[in-house]
């Protein structure tokens, strides 16, 4: 008994050391990934970067009906690795086109499975999920036909849409504060990023002018520079007023309304795509020769040599019905 609890206190003591540990450096979090993955994430960050600019310079000409406005303020904060703590990981890391909207990285995919956050040396326990079906379950309830709950994101509860009124959205505002994902230590700093960023002055067309009026103070850069976790004594490290708290609560859960936007439009649907009939499946990513491109409002996919892909095997399944008794993931879907 004395040796047990001798060994729960070295335990104890190892724990409380590595959370007061200064946050590994580049080269050491480099060091836990394979020269191929850290290649392939390479990749991936320029993809993610070409998309980004691609989408900023829709800006200049927006659409002009707030449905439309909202989905792309959506897609901006979706591909802006900016709302990570690092700035280099963002919503679509995780969730990529290519490979329907789940992680395309191969080197992880046949390896961990979960993928790095922004701290790259921390690990999500869970697989990216594709979060194109996310959005069409309901809010988690009671179904008496079925004696059974339906409905919300996770078998774990973790985004039920009971809050929100949507599932997707209060999904979208896990990963920005998720130590082993973007890794902010506040969702204040998620807002006070989007703030700095170009989509700001349509967030504000859209959503209204107070959204980010906010009075940040002057650590604020310092303090969502730290990866989170928050400490347990400074569960909120951006000091705000009660009034600015209350205010960057709301803006929160707007940019998450936004992202569900776009999740849920026809540019992300599983159910908007037209597959090759003779294209074989696999869980492993799919070639570079693959692209996907909008036709008569379904996104097709273009085979060139062709020869993998992760979707199901659905053709011009655009009236495909789906049953939504129960929660569809089991990954942060951002």
């Amino acid at each position: 008994m004395k040796t047990h609890r001798t060994l729960l206190t070295i335990v104890a003591a190892i724990f409380v050391s590595m959370l007061g540990a200064d946050p590994p450096n580049a080269e050491q979090a480099n060091s836990r990934l394979s020269p191929r993955a850290l290649q392939e994430i390479a990749q991936l960050e320029a993809e993610i970067d070409r998309i980004e600019a691609q989408t900023i310079k829709r800006l200049a000409a927006p659409p002009d009906n707030q449905i439309q406005q909202i989905e792309l303020l959506g897609k901006l904060m979706l591909y802006d690795k900016d709302l990570s703590v690092n700035r280099n990981e963002a919503c679509a890391f995780c969730h990529m086109p290519e490979t329907g909207f789940t992680g395309p990285v191969s080197e992880l995919n046949r390896a961990t499975g979960a993928y790095p956050g922004s701290v790259r040396t921390r690990f999500s326990d869970r697989k990216p999920q594709s979060h194109a079906y996310a959005p069409l379950s309901p809010v988690l309830h009671y179904n008496p036909g079925q004696g059974d709950l339906v409905g919300g994101n996770f078998w774990d509860m973790r985004a039920t849409g009971r809050r929100l009124g949507n599932p997707a959205a209060e999904q979208a505002e896990g990963p920005p504060t998720n130590p082993v994902e973007m890794g902010l230590p506040d969702i204040a700093c998620a807002v006070y990023r989007a703030s700095q960023r170009p989509y700001r002055a349509m967030f504000e067309s859209v959503w209204g002018t107070q959204s980010f009026a906010i009075t940040w103070p002057g650590d604020v850069e310092e303090v969502c520079n730290q990866p989170g976790p928050p400490t347990a004594s400074q569960p909120l490290p951006v000091r705000l007023s009660p009034i600015d708290r209350g205010r960057a609560g709301t803006t929160f859960d707007q940019m998450a309304q936004s992202i569900a936007g776009y999740e849920a439009s026809d540019a992300t649907s599983v159910t908007e795509m037209a597959v090759p009939a003779k294209t074989r499946y696999s869980p492993i990513s799919p070639p570079a020769t693959s692209a996907l491109r909008p036709t008569r409002g379904f996104l097709t996919m273009r085979k060139i040599g062709l020869t993998h892909w992760v979707m199901p095997p659905i053709r011009k399944a655009r009236h495909l019905s789906m049953a939504a008794s129960a929660p569809l993931s089991s990954k942060g879907i951002c």
